[in-house]
């Protein structure tokens, strides 16, 4: 029985089409995407990228940082030192009283050393 590509419109026999993992969706396998993570495939445009690696990746493999709303892979982020949350690198600062990597929402500036510290330090 004959199908059609999802991609060309062309009809072929079903053994030279594959399916999307994303959409179910068959296409031609030389048409076809493929995660850079899992090398599922999938159609021209169900890929979603990392703002953090920016490898093209099956939408379900990415996180949204709680910090700057990027969706990134689990593998890019990292972690805040203060809660232990993953975060994109970019949602990260350092706290110049304690040396640690935390979220910069978690930031404060003390008023006599104009450094920026954890804000559970100025209230202290």
């Amino acid at each position: 029985m004959l199908q059609t590509c999802a991609v060309t419109g062309k009809r072929t026999i079903e053994r030279n089409l594959v399916a999307s993992a994303i959409s179910g969706k068959l296409a031609l396998l030389e048409r076809m995407a493929h995660c850079e993570v899992s090398g599922r495939p999938a159609l021209p445009g169900e890929l979603a990228t990392c703002a953090v690696s920016g490898n093209a990746v099956h939408p379900d493999l990415l996180a949204t940082c709680p910090e700057t709303g990027v969706r990134m892979l689990a593998s890019a982020a990292l972690r805040c030192e203060a809660t232990g949350e993953p975060v994109s690198p970019g949602g990260l600062a350092v706290c110049e009283a304690t040396g640690k990597r935390v979220r910069r929402s978690l930031l404060g500036t003390d008023e006599v050393t104009g450094q920026h510290v954890l804000a559970s330090l100025l209230r202290a």
